[in-house]
């Protein structure tokens, strides 16, 4: 886990809700049958945004979505609570996921919210 230095990790708050259905993620489908599987979870400030980036070194989303016959319902959910809380305080919030890419091959997933920082 990596906090970049300008975020007060004793006074800021992230609802769980956003950062653990990836975690969850990364860990079930991503890197679960790897020995050496790695997860990074990383928080970055910028300006009145918070980007919580997860990053793993498993299968990759391709290898999930085939195993998948529905879409994620935390996905879903999430990108909801993200728009709902973007319109209230007039901010555009995110959520990206795609494959890590290393030298043209597939080498994990990493995903990216956006959520407001205060």
């Amino acid at each position: 886990i990596h906090v970049a230095e300008d975020i007060d990790i004793h006074q800021t708050r992230i609802p769980p809700m956003f950062a653990q259905p990836f975690v969850e993620n990364s860990l079930e489908h991503g890197i679960n049958k790897l020995s050496n599987g790695k997860i990074e979870v990383r928080f970055q400030r910028n300006d009145s945004i918070i980007e919580v980036e997860i990053v793993d070194n498993g299968v990759g989303l391709n290898k999930v979505l085939e195993k998948k016959s529905h879409n994620s319902l935390a996905t879903k959910i999430t990108k909801e609570r993200l728009e709902i809380i973007g319109k209230a305080i007039g901010k555009r919030l995110g959520l990206v996921i795609e494959n890590k890419m290393e030298q043209g091959q597939i080498a994990g997933t990493m995903t990216r919210l956006s959520i407001p920082y205060e």
